[in-house]
């Protein structure tokens, strides 16, 4: 049975005053993450019910990858939300750990 998977989770959370931002660079951020996901770096996205930020998670070779891939997401890099990204060993139902 392989072992667990590491992934990558970006946590997001919204930087205040920053609306205006938003709707300029939604478009930009929709299209990175479509080529993102058709690279099969970003398995799966959006925001958290309660309003206080949104999960990536990414499929890449390194934390420094998954921090320049954040980085260059066009709601990071121009400052609509502040991003953590932290490594994530995977363990799914089949190898009995859910």
């Amino acid at each position: 049975m392989p072992g667990p998977t590491e992934l990558f989770v970006d946590f997001r959370t919204p930087v205040p005053g920053a609306e205006k931002a938003l709707e300029a660079h939604m478009q930009a951020h929709r299209a990175y993450h479509a080529r993102l996901r058709d690279e099969g770096k970003l398995l799966m996205c959006g925001p958290l019910l309660d309003g206080s930020g949104a999960l990536v998670v990414l499929s890449v070779g390194s934390l420094q990858e998954a921090e320049a891939v954040t980085g260059n997401d066009p709601l990071v890099r121009h400052g609509v939300y502040k991003s953590r990204v932290m490594a994530w060993s995977v363990r799914t139902s089949r190898e009995g750990l859910l």
